[in-house]
């Protein structure tokens, strides 16, 4: 599994809200999980709608 690993110190609350929001979208949409047959969670939940 991937994580999320900080390159350096936030410079503060809104800068780390921004940078772990940023992760999020990635790991979420851009990233492919092989638990889910190698789709990115997005695509996945598409298939059910």
């Amino acid at each position: 599994m991937r994580s999320f690993r900080a390159s350096g110190i936030f410079l503060n609350l809104e800068d780390a809200k921004r940078k772990i929001e940023k992760w999020r979208r990635d790991y979420n949409g851009n990233r492919p999980h092989t638990a889910l047959n190698f789709k990115t969670p997005e695509q996945f939940e598409e298939e059910f709608d």
